[in-house]
C-alpha cells in the first residue's frame, strides 16, 4: 500500500522491472497503480493506471487529494493540480 486515507480509500502500486522487447538486455521500468475504496464493507478498485488520473474521474468517486493527486488530466488532456 502506497497511502491510506481514513475515509476508505487507499492506493497500491506495483512496480517493476520488465525486460525490453527489442533487446532482453534492456530493461524498462514500469507499473499500474490502483485506487481502492470502501464500499459496503468491501474493498473495490476503482480507477487503475500507469500515470495520472482524469479528474472528472477522482472528482466522481470522491478521491481525497492525498490519494489521487497531485496531479490529474482534465478533458482536453491539460496535466493540471487535482483540487477535489
Amino acid at each position: 500500500m502506497k497511502r491510506y486515507h481514513p475515509d476508505g480509500y487507499a492506493q497500491l502500486t506495483d512496480e517493476g522491472v520488465f525486460p525490453h522487447a527489442g533487446d532482453p538486455e534492456k530493461c524498462a521500468q514500469g507499473g499500474h497503480m490502483a485506487i481502492f475504496a470502501k464500499w459496503k464493507g468491501q474493498w473495490r478498485e476503482i480507477l487503475g493506471s500507469q500515470e495520472a488520473w482524469q479528474c472528472s474521474e477522482l472528482k466522481h468517486y470522491g478521491v481525497p487529494k492525498v490519494i489521487g493527486g497531485p496531479k490529474c488530466y482534465k478533458k482536453n488532456g491539460t496535466l493540471v493540480d487535482y483540487n477535489p
